[in-house]
């Protein structure tokens, strides 16, 4: 159990895993699953298939939607360099029914009740054109599981979710693989669907009542490998999986410390009471050598100075620092002169190289789904010179990421070396920072 007084790290984070694996991406009906995709073409072009497209499904007809009409290349037109992807969900979980099962479980008499509506996906799986199974590829709800487990009075285990993801997966698509008598794979057929739709069912210890079939399948035409429904699970999981995974085998790093109250400061400082701590840190020799080129008036007032100069200090080495204050009092504002001293760190460093392009190498990734992609990796020395506007209020993101890069912030009027024309590249330079 957590102590409020000496909580544990480990304890913390189990609890945070075990809150995202409780929440899951609805949907208002089954065929609100994804938007059709209207497929670009030219003016007096021919009508093209659609990439992305939400059909009809109904397993008790007998007939897989690659065996109908819906997957025949000569009906569609289409040759036979083009390929098809089909996405089907396993099963869906009726929101309203399972939040207040989830509920009566854990609080049936508490202050608050959860309300919930909808649908949510407990399993999508790809198959290729012809019907056979991408096993490695199908998404598995959290939420589907962890509802099972409280259901079955396993409440402590909710952590746990990404350590058997794998073996959940492999349980669910298992009879997705169907063999001739000869041994050779054949397309999957609605006796093998079934199939995986009860093992779901067994492996999620979630009642029948609870479920729906599926009655919509997801066909995709083209090269795309982008994953038709992106989210099934909180967007936290895996990376609080990865801090829990950091904390077990090397300890936390100085701002994982202070967040978690591993470490506390050594000594606590009242710049309101405290004058001397205040001329302190708008000294001159702590201002930084870069400012943000803004509109008049550009002068900051002492507190916000006194705040760029302790955070450019504090998190040079690493760190948390937390800045307070009411809306409107100039926190983004602020912020714009701890990028601005970034900026300048980060130019330092690249001016050491010999060839700037020597300060990025290619790294290829497997994304969840199974999809490649190449991404450039920052050199060590630049690593500590990155910049994320991360919360759980997108509004707040918006309010630095979105406005930061606007020509507006940068004054019309600054003297030299920001001329017209240095003004012009500085946006265009910054532009890329706040995408």
């Amino acid at each position: 159990m957590l102590s409020v007084d000496n909580p544990k790290p480990i304890s913390l984070i189990n609890a945070w895993l075990a809150l995202e694996a409780l929440q899951p991406q609805t949907f208002p009906k089954q065929d609100k699953l994804i938007k059709d995709e209207a497929p670009r073409r030219k003016r007096g072009e021919p009508a093209k298939v659609p990439p992305r497209r939400l059909l009809p499904f109904d397993i008790e007809s007998g007939q897989m939607p690659w065996e109908s009409s819906y997957g025949d290349r000569e009906v569609l037109g289409l040759p036979d360099d083009v390929p098809i992807r089909w996405y089907i969900p396993i099963a869906f979980i009726k929101m309203k029914e399972a939040v207040s099962r989830l509920v009566s479980g854990i609080e049936p008499d508490g202050p608050e009740r959860e309300r919930a509506s909808g649908v949510a996906v407990l399993s999508l799986v790809p198959f290729d054109g012809k019907g056979f199974p991408l096993p490695s590829k199908a998404l598995i709800s959290s939420f589907g599981w962890a509802c099972g487990e409280v259901l079955a009075g396993r409440i402590g285990t909710l952590h746990r979710y990404l350590d058997i993801e794998e073996s959940l997966r492999h349980e669910i698509t298992d009879p997705l693989h169907e063999l001739a008598p000869d041994g050779s794979q054949v397309p999957t057929t609605p006796r093998g669907f079934k199939a995986s739709m009860a093992k779901l069912m067994h492996c999620m210890n979630l009642p029948k009542e609870l479920l729906e079939r599926p009655r919509v399948a997801i066909r995709l035409v083209g090269d795309s490998e982008k994953d038709p429904v992106d989210i099934l699970n909180s967007f936290f999981l895996r990376d609080l999986h990865r801090v829990r995974g950091t904390l077990e085998r090397e300890g936390g790093s100085t701002p994982l410390d202070s967040y978690l109250a591993i470490r506390s400061p050594a000594s606590r400082k009242d710049v309101l009471s405290d004058k001397a701590v205040i001329e302190d840190l708008v000294a001159p020799g702590r201002t930084p050598m870069a400012r943000w080129p803004a509109p008049k008036p550009a002068k900051l007032v002492t507190l916000q100075q006194a705040a760029v100069n302790a955070a450019v200090e504090t998190l040079a080495d690493g760190g948390l620092l937390s800045i307070n204050g009411p809306p409107g009092t100039g926190k983004t504002t602020l912020l714009r002169d701890i990028v601005a001293s970034v900026m300048l760190e980060r130019a330092n460093e690249i001016a050491e190289f010999d060839d700037p392009a020597e300060a990025f190498s290619q790294v290829e990734l497997v994304a969840e789904g199974g999809q490649r992609h190449s991404v450039y990796r920052l050199h060590d020395s630049l690593r500590r010179l990155g910049i994320v506007v991360a919360s759980s209020n997108n509004a707040a993101v918006k309010n630095v990421s979105a406005e930061l890069p606007l020509a507006g912030n940068v004054c019309d009027q600054a003297p030299s070396p920001i001329s017209p024309g240095r003004r012009r590249l500085f946006t265009g330079v910054i532009r890329p920072v706040g995408a």
